[in-house]
């Protein structure tokens, strides 16, 4: 008789995921004008259960790689601005939630995935 032994195989699956219920209310295109460039925007409203109450603007540049999301109606002070295009839309997203929804003025500012609580 001879003896086995068993291989336990684990498989563990990372995504990227917010842990606030933000919603991404509507998704529009912004046309370039003297004051902006043309961009897909999505608007996300931070309105769960200890959320901010904030309106979220991220854009991505048509015509140009880069992201960018702000808090409204402080259309100048992005809570991020990635020129480079290294973020995906999507990822760009789930950054600003993370970063936009948290309790207000605990805002980290910052383009690590770790949220401020």
């Amino acid at each position: 008789m001879s003896i086995g032994k068993s291989a336990t195989i684990i498989i563990l699956a990372v995504a990227t995921t917010s842990a606030y219920a933000a919603t991404r209310s509507r998704l529009f295109h912004q046309d370039a004008a003297s004051n902006r460039e043309a961009a897909n925007v999505q608007e996300v409203l931070c309105n769960g259960q200890g959320e901010t109450g904030r309106t979220l603007y991220v854009y991505q540049y048509t015509n140009r790689p880069g992201t960018r999301a702000v808090i409204a109606p402080n259309w100048g002070a992005p809570i991020f601005d990635t020129p480079s295009g290294a973020w995906s839309f999507d990822l760009s997203i789930r950054q600003a939630i993370d970063e936009g929804c948290t309790v207000a003025g605990q805002v980290s500012h910052g383009l690590s995935s770790q949220q401020t609580q």
